[in-house]
């Protein structure tokens, strides 16, 4: 057996710690015994192409492109089998990243495309926090709008969140916020998102639901405004059961939905108001053509056939 220096950096072998051994790159427990003779066969054939996950000396896993082939004599028969193998582990990453950014555009492109269509804002949020949910995998997703200047709970919260975190939806939807109350308060006052340890808050003033966060095992939070008009007008909340790293990407994601949702927001105030002048519009017109108006000027009066007002001299 031969192996070049390339091959014993990437691998961590020396070359006489594979004398007399099967080739490590066919000999890990993630390759199948039915691929394995899959390579075999169409290496001493064709030869056979494809990724593996396969594994260096210290155990660690990494992608892999294999490539193989045989090297026959002049009678036909194989000498010797060839492999070539390359280390795609960046390759994959970088395919990863691509996916992760395309699914988290559609996530919001979903979002969008709902806000522009609905006229019910409640809803909107219940599509948001579905989408976030469904995405991450995570638990929980609940919406907190401002009420009388103070977070209170909407009692949105994600459809398929499980029964088991019926206790949780109690205590939140009983606690309200103030500025600067917890991180809801926090994200309240300050209109930025947050992405917290939950295991490492200490103090209760901190985090209210922490005792029943914990007794749940939920250990990461996310705490994102909606904003309209530069006011903060609600906080989109969303709990992990375990630790998980911040994912500056999702929480990226999450921002604009919440920029979305107070897009949505200004639209149905914009509606209203233009729908209360148009009231008041056709009040107007309608009193208008209600009767015709005349001016007596000897006896100084304003006539019409709904009321009247006399000027005595």
């Amino acid at each position: 057996m031969f192996v070049n220096q390339a091959f014993q950096n990437t691998y961590g072998y020396e070359e006489e710690e594979l004398l007399d051994r099967e080739i490590p790159i066919l000999s890990i427990n993630r390759i199948t015994p039915a691929l394995k003779t899959e390579i075999e066969n169409k290496t001493l054939k064709d030869g056979w192409r494809g990724e593996l996950m396969t594994e260096k000396k210290d155990g660690s896993a990494f992608n892999t492109y294999l490539s193989t082939s045989s090297i026959r004599n002049d009678e036909g028969k194989a000498q010797a089998l060839v492999g070539i193998c390359q280390d795609i582990t960046d390759l994959k990453n970088t395919e990863e990243l691509i996916k992760k950014r395309n699914n988290l555009l559609n996530v919001l492109n979903d979002v969008i495309r709902y806000t522009n269509r609905t006229f019910d804002f409640r809803n909107a949020i219940l599509y948001s926090l579905n989408k976030v949910c469904e995405y991450t995998h995570w638990e929980i997703g609940h919406c907190l709008l401002v009420k009388n200047n103070k977070l209170c709970s909407s009692h949105i919260w994600n459809e398929n969140i499980s029964d088991e975190y019926l206790p949780f939806k109690e205590s939140a939807e009983s606690i309200t916020f103030d500025n600067l109350e917890g991180y809801p308060g926090r994200t309240y006052y300050e209109g930025l998102a947050s992405w917290m340890s939950i295991k490492d808050l200490t103090d209760r003033k901190v985090f209210k639901r922490q005792e029943v966060a914990e007794k749940f095992e939920l250990k990461t939070g996310i705490w994102v405004p909606i904003v309209m008009e530069k006011e903060v007008i609600g906080v989109l909340e969303f709990f992990k059961k375990g630790e998980e790293t911040i994912d500056h990407e999702i929480l990226d994601c999450i921002i604009n939905i919440g920029i979305e949702l107070g897009s949505l927001c200004e639209k149905l105030d914009t509606i209203s108001k233009i729908k209360q002048n148009e009231k008041i519009l056709n009040d107007a017109q309608h009193i208008a053509k209600l009767g015709s108006w005349d001016w007596d000027v000897e006896k100084i009066l304003l006539c019409g056939l709904m009321k009247c007002i006399i000027f005595m001299n």
